[in-house]
């Protein structure tokens, strides 16, 4: 389902899920959340029976709160929220404030938010349609292990290439897959891209390949690039793969040429697939990168100067500027965006007390930077 601050967005989304076999549960924009809004909305559509993700397109957030709790139903349920945001560059804030009077505010307080409650972002367009399988039914891995197969070493390499500007690690196929392609005269050189070529882009081989893939505990995800065959042939290279499509283990498959046919086959069974390996590559960096929300922690640490704030003592990991009020809470500490402040809970004995400077610190954040 489909959550989105532009009306007009609403009919992309649609046209271009159309073209892929992709479909929508619910579409719902809200504008400028005059009434309704996309945390509220999201609350229902967690509870919809037809609703396996949400896919938020924003311009800005408005209510924080809402938005919170959305994620955490989301989790308890098992559904993933993905978001694609306006307003990464100054330019994006001025068209989103002339659109729908929506004021951006800062990104990299955004994003601090997002991480802190599980939202996936995404920055391409066409990842934020397909994306949602990659995150349905699968284990979110605690490392970054990706492993690439492939039958055109060219598509391989340009999913290797938008990958190389992150701490994604690109595993050893290991000596299982290596006795595969010797045992049928595919040329090994001892790369970490395994290369199938023609030759090896057989239903048994690539059948064979991907299950030891799957099998390997040091891969927490599998990324497998089709040529050619995907067009012509489906059957030797894509059909084979339909198998892990409830498999626990994320596999993202990169279609490299114009093949429609085997893009629909593979959405259709669940199996998460790119036009571009652009968006693969995002796709495969957006799932390792996102967490589960993280629950508020109160640190004890009696070492340095305190101050004192709503009755719990801080730790000033800087300067605490009597302006700086907005934070939100990352990793344990309350993260001042304004002047990078930052400080840290370290003792709070009243329950009480910390629900109400939770609550005080958000709705500042709000007020600041997100309204």
């Amino acid at each position: 389902s489909v959550i989105s601050q532009s009306g007009s967005l609403i009919g992309a989304l649609l046209a271009h899920g159309q073209s892929r076999g992709i479909g929508f549960s619910k579409l719902v924009s809200v504008g400028n959340e005059s009434d309704l809004s996309v945390g509220e909305i999201g609350k229902m559509l967690v509870k919809d029976s037809n609703t396996e993700t949400i896919i938020l397109f924003l311009e800005t957030l408005r209510t924080c709160d809402e938005v919170a709790e959305m994620s955490r139903m989301a989790h308890a349920a098992g559904k993933q929220i993905i978001c694609y945001k306006l307003g990464r560059s100054e330019l994006g804030k001025e068209l989103a404030k002339s659109h729908t009077g929506a004021i951006a505010g800062n990104d990299d307080a955004f994003n601090a938010f997002i991480n802190y409650h599980g939202i996936a972002r995404v920055e391409i367009f066409e990842t934020l349609i397909e994306i949602p399988n990659l995150f349905k039914n699968k284990k979110k891995p605690q490392s970054k292990r990706v492993g690439i197969v492939t039958t055109t070493g060219g598509g391989g390499a340009m999913v290797v290439e938008n990958l190389s500007d992150s701490d994604i690690e690109i595993v050893d196929p290991g000596f299982s897959i290596q006795k595969i392609m010797q045992e049928n005269n595919i040329a090994f050189n001892n790369n970490k891209l395994v290369d199938l070529t023609i030759a090896g882009t057989k239903p048994e081989i690539v059948s064979e390949v991907i299950s030891q893939m799957m099998k390997n505990k040091n891969c927490d995800l599998v990324v497998m690039v089709v040529g050619s065959s995907a067009k012509f042939r489906p059957e030797q290279a894509v059909e084979p793969l339909l198998k892990w499509a409830n498999y626990p283990k994320p596999l993202a498959v990169y279609v490299a040429p114009d093949a429609p046919e085997a893009l629909n086959l593979l959405h259709q069974n669940n199996i998460a697939c790119f036009r571009t390996p652009e968006s693969c590559a995002e796709s495969v960096k957006t799932f390792l990168n996102t967490k589960n929300p993280t629950k508020p922690k109160i640190l004890k640490n009696t070492s340095g100067k305190k101050a004192l704030m709503g009755g719990c003592l801080l730790k000033p990991q800087s300067k605490l500027l009597p302006h700086a009020k907005a934070s939100i809470v990352s990793n344990g500490k309350f993260l001042f965006v304004n002047e990078g402040i930052s400080v840290q809970i370290i003792k709070c004995d009243n329950a009480k007390i910390k629900k109400i400077l939770l609550i005080f610190l958000f709705k500042t954040f709000i007020s600041k930077y997100l309204q």
